[in-house]
């Protein structure tokens, strides 16, 4: 089993669901897929081939999910990159991963300019616009340019084998630079399933909250409320006012936080404004969580509360 089944067979099941909503852009699974396979056959066009390694330094948004699914169909290996890291950061993960080409947000331009002269591989950069000046880009690619020069309603072939890497995740531990976790299709895929086991069950008429960066732990989540049908909603920054609007907006069945964006909700003076009977779970984790706050969190939002453990 890998990666590339489940997308493919969420695909072919929802073809008319709604896959991802961000801002104002919502995309059924069928559009989804079409941007995938696209930008698929834009990366296969600049010449890049499985096992090859992609540095990814976006914030939340479509484009993310995006990326992610394209290098998972074509065995292409994910390096995301912590948005709130420094340059320096970004700079020895690349150079560790050996990465060979880059994708990266508008806003880190500036960012990827400085580091540049100091990447030992990386040959391709392809820039997501986030509507701003697309002038000084330093020859970088169009992101949305090679999506509309490449479409295609199917993936490029490549025989991608459960135990192929599928994601460098770079994690710090306790001591040294970061370490890059070692995934493959197979854990992805597993991760996949045991969230459903563990935090469902998940049906298509679900809604999930992304509050947390994709680029950590919060993308563990993407690919199995995909896999059965559900929405996933992503906002640009957490701001209490922002999570509770899109809850309502959205009917947001399941929300995903940490322990403090929790408390900034209970601490919101907003929160009795809103109407948020339509959460059903709120999957937190990361960090222990205060027994007081979590009585308050209880007494506020209901029987809802779900604790989560991970490791890279």
């Amino acid at each position: 089993m890998n990666v590339k089944h489940l997308i493919d067979r969420a695909v072919r099941e929802y073809p008319n669901h709604m896959a991802v909503v961000y801002k104002d852009i919502r995309r059924t699974f069928r559009e989804l897929d079409r941007r995938v396979n696209s930008l698929a056959w834009a990366l296969r066009s600049l010449g890049l081939r499985k096992g090859e390694r992609v540095g990814i330094l976006l914030r939340n948004c479509c484009e993310f999910i995006e990326i992610d699914f394209a290098l998972s169909k074509t065995g292409i290996v994910r390096v995301p990159l912590n948005a709130r890291l420094t340059g320096n950061d970004h700079e020895y993960m690349l150079n560790d991963a050996e990465a060979e080409t880059l994708i990266y947000g508008e806003g880190f331009r500036e960012v990827v300019k400085a580091i540049r002269p100091r990447l030992q591989r990386v040959k391709r950069f392809i820039e997501v616009s986030e509507g701003r000046s697309r002038e000084n880009r330093s020859e970088a690619l169009d992101y949305e340019a090679l999506i509309q020069a490449n479409p295609s309603d199917e993936t490029p072939q490549a025989e991608i084998d459960e135990e192929d890497l599928h994601t460098l995740f770079y994690t710090s531990g306790t001591t040294g630079k970061p370490k890059g976790a070692m995934l493959t299709q197979k854990s992805w895929a597993n991760v996949a399933i045991n969230l459903l086991l563990d935090y469902g069950p998940v049906t298509e008429s679900d809604v999930i909250l992304n509050t947390q960066p994709l680029s950590h732990g919060a993308g563990f989540f993407v690919l199995p409320y995909f896999v059965r049908g559900a929405t996933n909603v992503l906002i640009p920054e957490f701001k209490p006012s922002l999570v509770f609007e899109t809850i309502e907006r959205e009917k947001v069945t399941v929300l995903k936080l940490v322990p403090s964006m929790l408390y900034q909700l209970l601490d919101a003076p907003e929160k009795t404004r809103y109407n948020l009977t339509s959460l059903h779970s709120i999957i937190y984790g990361g960090s222990p969580i205060a027994v007081p706050r979590l009585i308050e969190a209880l007494r506020f939002f209901g029987q809802k509360l779900v604790q989560l453990y991970g490791q890279a």
